[in-house]
């Protein structure tokens, strides 16, 4: 997951680098506004897959896992067709918020090529997070690294060699992730066990169109959605803000966000990994083991978070040199980097917390928290800060630490004492048994319908 998100570090870096501050300014509103609109949606419709494979994967049903997968897919693809009309239209809301003309115009420049990358990268990310739950973390993760590398490449070949600006870093995304999407294809039918390429190797079964089963997924697959993109949304509203402030604010609050989510993802891999080793031990009824993979995920978050916090501190300068050569970007940021160090504390903190909650499959207090935390609190106390009474860029990032401080505590609460874990194991083991009902009772409506010809439909349903 690191790796997949610094191919958008690398494209502002390589843009960056250009030395216009119109178009850094621009690659930043186009990945604030993508997230918030597309990737945060796509990806919290896969997050679900965490929850439902895992679980019934501990409970060895691999057929269900199957059908999860093509769930997923297929919901996605529906999600994108309405997206579309909002990514094409970036520029028109741009200019409505008043921001700088040309800083809109590079970014639906930047926009309307990666639209392709965007739908690819959520297929990807389905089908690694499938790997993933089945025990399968290291060929994607190779995989990953190995496009992310050549990444680099195609922007250095696109956007210095070529001189296609801002629009070579866009179709350098598209390369990269068909690349990524076709190599982890071929890796899940050629290189995992038989169970898994029957899954992944064929078209996706009735079962996967069922409505019911649709409906299911999306019951979890709202709160996740709300859980990833009202984080998310109030980050990159950040990025809005600081278009108010001046247009030396928004290139370094291009930097500090692009910091914040590169070294976030140290935390999210162990989201992930943790809410799936948890969902198998629920799925296999062993709660006294997912208790303590609560535990020791907590403190291996908190050591791993001090590390990193003192990466961002005493190399905040290597940072700023790897993104750009603007002495008044670099000027900006360099001490609300400083600040950014403490800042990673608690997202790092309540980003373990919601991996436990995930692994549970307990989203929709966890999204009562997150609106809480950051649209009644964190927000408010931004434009309050740094609008209202002057404090600027810092300012910003002063009021995402009021709403994270209670986003912990509550996420904490949440995960460590307020739910009954055995309940949690009887309903995961409820659910896999009306999906293998509902199930049953496709396949037999099938085989009445094409025996009904040779009159053997009454005994069918007798049977």
């Amino acid at each position: 997951m690191c790796s997949a998100l610094f191919v958008e570090v690398v494209n502002t870096s390589f843009v960056g680098h250009i030395g216009n501050e119109a178009m850094m300014a621009g690659v930043g509103m186009a990945n604030m506004y993508v997230n918030i609109c597309c990737l945060s949606v796509l990806f919290g419709i896969n997050q679900v897959l965490n929850t439902l494979v895992s679980q019934s994967y501990g409970l060895g049903n691999i057929k269900l896992c199957g059908i999860y997968f093509y769930r997923s897919r297929i919901l996605i693809t529906l999600a994108l067709v309405p997206m579309l009309v909002v990514l094409l239209n970036a520029q028109l809301l741009f200019d409505f918020l008043g921001f700088d003309p040309l800083a809109s115009q590079q970014s639906q420049i930047y926009i309307r090529l990666i639209i392709p990358a965007l739908y690819l990268l959520g297929l990807v990310d389905s089908n690694r997070r499938l790997l993933s739950c089945m025990g399968f973390q290291n060929g994607p993760m190779v995989i990953q690294i190995g496009t992310t590398v050549m990444h680099i490449f195609w922007c250095w070949l696109l956007t210095d060699q070529m001189g296609m600006e801002i629009r070579g870093t866009a179709i350098a995304t598209c390369i990269t992730n068909l690349l990524n999407l076709v190599i982890l294809h071929v890796y899940t039918i050629k290189y995992t066990d038989e169970r898994l390429r029957e899954i992944v190797g064929s078209f996706p079964s009735k079962e996967s169109f069922i409505v019911k089963g649709l409906l299911e997924y999306m019951k979890l697959g709202l709160p996740s959605i709300g859980m990833v993109c009202l984080e998310w949304w109030s980050f990159e509203i950040m990025t809005l803000f600081a278009a108010y402030i001046s247009l030396t604010a928004t290139a370094s609050q291009i930097i500090l966000l692009n910091t914040a989510v590169i070294t976030f993802m140290p935390a999210l891999g162990l989201q992930y990994g943790g809410s799936t080793l948890i969902g198998q031990q629920i799925g296999k009824q062993n709660i006294a083991v997912a208790k303590r993979l609560r535990k020791i995920l907590q403190l291996v978050g908190y050591c791993v978070s001090i590390t990193t916090g003192l990466f961002i501190y005493f190399g905040r300068f290597i940072i700023l040199d790897f993104y750009t050569t603007i002495d008044e970007v670099k000027d900006a940021s360099e001490s609300v980097l400083k600040f950014l160090a403490f800042f990673h504390q608690l997202d790092a903190a309540q980003c373990i917390n919601c991996g436990v909650l995930r692994g549970l499959g307990k989203f929709n207090q966890a999204t009562v928290m997150a609106v809480l935390s950051y649209y009644v609190i964190s927000l408010p106390m931004e434009y309050l800060i740094a609008l209202h009474w002057g404090y600027g860029l810092i300012g910003l990032w002063y009021g995402q630490v009021c709403g994270s401080i209670f986003h912990v505590m509550s996420t904490q609460y949440l995960a460590c004492f307020h739910y009954d874990w055995k309940q949690i194991g009887v309903e995961v083991k409820e659910r896999n048994d009306l999906e293998e009902k509902r199930l049953q009772e496709q396949q037999a409506q099938s085989g009445c319908s094409q025996d009904s010809t040779k009159g053997r439909c009454d005994e069918i349903q007798l049977v």
